[in-house]
């Protein structure tokens, strides 16, 4: 595998010290984190100019049972552009994973963006039970913060549950559950 350095770029734009090299991979964790700093403060600035702000969480639990809620935010770019952007993985154990705890989280990512909670209108989700319950659910405990919020159940995933019930009921699809 060849290595990546400032010296196999292909480009003679590139000026840097004949003693610098720029192939170490703490050199590489560096720029990395210096160009995801760049990417999220203009998605930040994108999300205070947008008139309004829409929340999605997708969730999902991997083989060692940690689940992750992927949570993106859709913004109004130019007036009338929706643009979606990825926001940030909310990792918890299992146990720990209850609508009140991923509620806070996904506010935590709000708020340390600084975007008003009254900017946030919409709420998609996966339908996850923990995400849409009418008691308790994340979206209902969003909805206390911002009352004009509306929630949203995915269509991919409602078409998922759907065939996947309507699968049931058939006999030959029975071999492929």
């Amino acid at each position: 595998m060849k290595a990546l350095s400032v010296n196999n770029l292909g480009s003679e734009r590139v000026n840097v010290a004949k003693n610098a090299s720029y192939n170490s991979v703490q050199t590489a964790k560096d720029f990395q984190s210096v160009i995801a700093e760049c990417i999220q403060d203009e998605i930040t600035e994108k999300l205070h100019k947008s008139p309004f702000v829409s929340i999605t969480a997708d969730e999902s639990t991997d083989i060692a049972v940690s689940k992750t809620v992927l949570t993106y935010a859709k913004l109004i770019s130019d007036g009338i552009v929706p643009e979606t952007y990825f926001l940030t993985n909310i990792t918890t154990e299992e146990e720990q994973c209850t609508a009140p705890v991923v509620t806070q989280k996904i506010q935590n990512v709000i708020a340390a963006r600084s975007i008003p909670v009254d900017k946030v209108m919409s709420f998609g989700s996966d339908g996850a039970s923990i995400m849409t319950e009418r008691v308790g659910g994340v979206s209902i405990l969003h909805k206390k913060e911002n009352p004009f919020m509306i929630n949203i159940h995915c269509m991919a995933h409602r078409l998922a549950l759907c065939t996947s019930q309507a699968a049931n009921q058939e006999e030959k699809m029975e071999k492929n559950r």
